[in-house]
């Protein structure tokens, strides 16, 4: 019991999120719930600063932090030294603004007309990736400090060619604000030649703006992968995503950092069902035991952001041991097959991502098992189900 405690140190996110029963309470009402362990995100955060010292850090928490709680996971990088916090919508970095979190915000992903005077009265650092915005900022707030995005490879946001030559030719007449260049890497592999080729755009990039005469005190292309993997693509920040919150963006990462995983989705059984040989079991019938078999039921499916693509791909542990997903995951429940773990009952925890005293369940594991990424997994679980905030 003691894993699914409620933590002596309690946050407040102000989010439906947020957790104030009792232990037993909470598991008596809340058949899936979800564990983060703040100091598991600390401790990702000091392990990136060490490794890409003396550049900056500026960790991403759009997407409610990855699913792991906007406030509180923003609260915690705050309080470690984040030199910027990455958004994507304007109503995170409000949000951030209302719970008194004081770092300053950084908008990566452009903005609208309408939300230039919360940008300025908030002094958020907005992002600019085309001529439209340009102009916009130049209009509506001329003196406000902004990033250039520059598309080095990656083809979704950010100025090239002809567009980028005319943003700057129109920054240095308007004298615009101009304090940052920012790219993103589109691949998260070593040794990749495109990765290398973005690196040497963005560093040409960046030495012709500051040969116009802006000393860009920041200049940001890595993500997780770039920065662990390519030392050379460090500038003098960061953008770390994945890592912040303990998964690897490659397997190769592991080999250079040690991360710990900071999110831990549990349920437990509801249900135990005795199975002959040749029997159906869920939708579709599709699982049939050939030996007599002891089947759990779990609360926990799709609704919950289990995707259905782990049925008969996904496993659980209970009890310290492997038990794997059979038949169809539904929308509010699954089925595990615990035939080989002893004393097994109704009631007992299951684990279904994250690391336990009795082994762990690695979100890059189980995303390959479900045909997707890691990061899909942590924003359907963590957004989907009530979470409560430890700091291990």
């Amino acid at each position: 019991m003691g894993a699914v405690s409620l933590p002596s140190r309690k946050y407040d996110p102000g989010n439906n999120y947020s957790l104030t029963l009792s232990g037993k309470e909470k598991n008596l009402r809340r058949p899936v719930w979800v564990e983060i362990d703040l100091g598991a995100i600390r401790y990702n955060f000091r392990q990136l600063k060490q490794l890409v010292a003396p550049a900056h850090l500026i960790p991403v928490v759009k997407s409610d932090a990855y699913g792991h709680g906007l406030i509180p996971v923003s609260r915690v990088l705050a309080e470690e030294g984040a030199l910027f916090l990455g958004v994507s919508e304007l109503d995170e970095a409000l949000k951030i603004k209302e719970a008194g979190i004081k770092t300053p915000l950084l908008l990566i992903s452009g903005f609208e007309r309408e939300w230039l005077k919360e940008i300025v009265r908030g002094r958020i650092t907005p992002t600019v990736s085309s001529l439209k915005e340009l102009q916009i900022l130049a209009q509506e707030a001329p003196k406000t400090a902004f990033h250039l995005k520059v598309d080095t490879g990656m083809g979704r946001l950010g100025l090239e060619g002809k567009e980028l030559d005319l943003a700057l030719e129109a920054i240095l007449k308007e004298g615009l604000n101009l304090t940052g260049l920012m790219s993103h890497l589109a691949l998260s592999g070593p040794e990749e030649p495109f990765t290398r080729e973005q690196i040497f755009r963005f560093k040409a990039t960046l030495k012709r703006i500051r040969d116009l005469g802006y000393p860009l005190p920041l200049a940001h292309l890595a993500n997780s992968a770039g920065a662990i993997l390519y030392p050379e693509a460090r500038f003098t920040a960061i953008r770390p995503g994945i890592a912040i919150y303990g998964a690897l963006p490659h397997p190769a990462c592991e080999k250079v950092l040690r991360l710990r995983p900071a999110m831990k989705v549990l349920s437990r059984i509801i249900e135990i069902k005795k199975v002959s040989p040749g029997q159906g079991v869920g939708y579709g019938l599709l699982f049939r035991p050939q030996r007599p078999s002891q089947i759990a039921v779990v609360p926990v499916g799709y609704d919950n952001g289990y995707l259905r693509t782990l049925s008969g791909r996904g496993w659980a542990l209970v009890r310290g041991k492997r038990v794997p997903v059979v038949g169809s995951v539904c929308m509010r429940a699954l089925f595990l097959d615990v035939t080989e773990v002893e004393g097994v009952d109704v009631g007992d925890e299951v684990l279904l991502l994250g690391s336990g005293a009795e082994g762990d369940i690695r979100a890059e594991s189980l995303a390959e098992a479900a045909g997707t990424i890691a990061y899909e997994l942590f924003c359907l679980l963590g957004r989907l189900n009530s979470k409560v905030f430890i700091e291990g």
